[in-house]
């Protein structure tokens, strides 16, 4: 590299680490981004080497989006350097992972309210132990379609809970269930004694369900014309017996489980009699806490492109199917929805550097572990390792992630760095043997350092090294709730020492290059041209 010689170039006695850390992560208002700088210097005025980018993190990063995030170093001083540079991150992740918690026996003793807003952002609002439970929300929102004014104008999440018209089972936590609603239009009930019972509509009813009743007793009030309705009020000793609720006005009253029956489950078969009926069902849990109401979801099933979202899993639900149709429903396991928040730092995250155009040939199976193969959308290698997520250009996906057989090429340099089902693809630039690009070497305790392979003079700025940051588009919803991801880009340079005779030289790099605990290996080789150097080979 060609410069004025300056008179005055001293030499430094000892080599100067200057560290820079820069993050990019999401909050947990879904996925938002975040990044800050950090450099430290402790030298003469005369030496300033630091990191330089360019980044605008997005109002929201969603999976398959890439953020632009250019990240290089800069030699603000007027003593020109060697400079390497690595990668490392910490993830803190927010996911729901299988519950132990029954969803009737849930107790509000065992409860410790959240205070941290980022949990609560995702409606975290409670926990048992170090079980995080997810709160449904009771916020309505507006319908802003005029032409859509004869459906309801406003619904919550606990509403979509509840829809679908029919309340399959409530195990009240003690005591009798009870809960209140308004039918939209008028209906009728049966009682134990075969009479029927009209129920009139805009009226407000509690129903309460007593299992030592003799007989079901309905007892309703119609309102005169042009009057407020009056309260009515049922009382049942079986669910049975009247399942039918409207589920804009539906309002449970005693605390416990609710599950309610919704639209046909499109994954079975046909319903047989005394075995599973071909619905899906969902529901909540209801805990009375300080007076108010908070209801709490449970494990919900929403894989499968035919599944209903925060629907229960089948196994969770026993139907017996009877005369006419008939049913009645048992709890056979339902869990409390349970989210676990850990956090991995770079070690144990799994990394994995690209440094070459890779060709694979996945399969869909490892039995004997010799091969590539797919599981779950990922590639792994022969050890059972992550290779990478949904990354290739030249298959197709499928169900299973890619066709068994069929070669994948992927794209060299970048890192993928991945907790579990949650990867970043960390994209690279300008890695090669030029001399306005870097060497990337084995690391000793690190996944890679790169080397710039020219000194980076005063005033000059290196060619980037950090492209972009991608999430992963194999990436779900299922695979997270939320998370911050901490990209930290360090850096370190060592003076480049000048001859007696006024030519650049290696004196300091030798050491430097070997130790430090960032590459196995000895000092740059390099190229010198008229006292400058041009070009550096790492060894």
């Amino acid at each position: 590299m060609k410069k004025t010689k300056k008179n005055d170039r001293r030499i430094l006695a000892a080599a100067l680490v200057v560290a820079g850390v820069t993050v990019a992560g999401s909050t947990f208002a879904w996925f938002t981004s975040k990044d800050e700088v950090t450099n430290r210097l402790s030298a003469s005025a005369s030496y300033n080497v630091s990191i330089a980018e360019d980044f605008t993190p997005p109002e929201n990063w969603v999976p398959g989006q890439t953020i632009d995030k250019n990240v290089g170093a800069v030699n603000t001083g007027n003593t020109d350097a060697f400079v390497r540079m690595w990668l490392e991150g910490e993830m803190r992740l927010i996911a729901e992972g299988a519950s132990s918690l029954a969803a009737n026996s849930t107790d509000v003793t065992g409860l410790v309210a959240v205070t941290d807003q980022q949990l609560l952002d995702s409606n975290l609002t409670y926990k048992v132990g170090d079980v995080y439970l997810k709160e449904l929300s009771t916020k309505t929102i507006q319908n802003p379609d005029a032409q859509n004014a004869a459906s309801p104008t406003a619904y919550s999440e606990v509403m979509s809970v509840q829809a679908g018209g029919e309340l399959a089972l409530v195990t009240p936590k003690t005591g009798n269930a009870s809960y209140k609603f308004t039918p939209n239009q008028a209906m009728s009930v049966t009682n134990n004694a075969g009479a029927i019972q009209h129920i009139a509509k805009d009226v407000e009813y509690t129903v309460t369900i007593d299992t030592t009743a003799a007989a079901d007793i309905v007892v309703t009030t119609t309102p005169a014309s042009g009057t407020t309705p009056a309260s009515g009020t049922i009382t049942l000793n079986s669910l049975a017996a009247f399942r039918n609720i409207d589920s804009n006005t539906f309002v449970p009253v005693s605390d416990g489980l609710y599950i309610f029956r919704r639209n046909g489950n499109m994954t079975n078969g046909s319903p047989a009699a005394g075995s599973q009926d071909d619905y899906e069902f969902s529901g909540y849990y209801v805990e009375t806490i300080s007076g108010t109401q908070h209801f709490f979801a449970l494990e919900y099933d929403n894989t499968g492109s035919q599944r209903s979202d925060n629907v229960l899993p089948d196994s969770v639900v026993t139907v017996t199917l009877g005369a006419d149709n008939n049913y009645t429903v048992a709890d056979n396991g339902i869990k409390m929805f349970a989210a676990t928040q850990q956090t991995i730092e770079n070690n144990a995250l799994n990394w994995k550097y690209i440094d070459t155009d890779t060709t694979v040939t996945p399969y869909t199976n490892n039995t004997d572990r010799t091969v590539v193969y797919v599981s779950g959308g990922k590639i792994y290698d022969t050890l059972g390792d992550f290779v990478a997520g949904d990354e290739s250009t030249t298959v197709t996906s499928v169900s299973s992630g890619y066709t068994a057989g069929t070669d994948i090429t992927y794209t060299a340099h970048r890192f993928l760095v991945a907790n579990g089902n949650v990867i970043i693809n960390i994209a690279l630039s300008n890695i090669g043997a030029d001399a306005e690009k870097w060497t990337a070497k084995t690391a000793d305790g690190k996944d890679t350092t790169f080397y710039y392979n020219n000194d980076l003079e005063e005033g000059a700025t290196t060619a980037q090294l950090v492209g972009s940051l991608t999430m992963d588009s194999s990436v779900t919803q299922n695979d997270y709730i939320a998370f911050d991801f901490d990209l930290n880009v360090l850096m370190d340079s060592v003076q480049v020492t000048i001859a007696d005779n006024g030519d650049e030289g290696f004196a300091s790099v030798d050491s430097w290059a070997a130790a430090g605990n960032n590459v196995a290996a000895t000092g740059g080789e390099g190229t010198v041209t008229n006292g400058e150097i041009e070009l550096i080979s790492w060894s």
